[in-house]
């Protein structure tokens, strides 16, 4: 009896992901998140003074509020150290 419950519930768990799973092909071709509109979350270089990029957060809802959040790690984490989030549009990053 407990294997048949513990079947049926895998059964159903596994459903429900591959219905979650299946593209929306009314979305078909559209692109999953535009980088464009993301933020570099950066962090200062103690040497040069420089602003350098870390992470691009793009995808998000609202990106802003991660790379804020980030913002807020980071500085919990290090206190030594500046960080900050620019925008990507706009932005110019010169990678060594």
């Amino acid at each position: 009896m407990r294997n048949r419950v513990l079947i049926g519930f895998t059964a159903l768990a596994l459903s429900a992901l591959l219905v979650s799973c299946t593209p929306d092909p009314a979305r078909m071709g559209e692109p999953l998140a535009d980088p464009e509109n993301g933020y570099w979350f950066e962090m200062q270089n103690q040497f040069s003074g420089e602003w350098d990029p870390v992470i691009l957060v793009f995808g998000y809802a609202d990106d802003k509020s991660v790379c804020d959040g980030m913002v807020s790690v980071g500085i919990e984490e290090n206190p030594g150290r500046q960080f900050r989030c620019t925008t990507v549009s706009g932005s110019v990053i010169h990678f060594p």
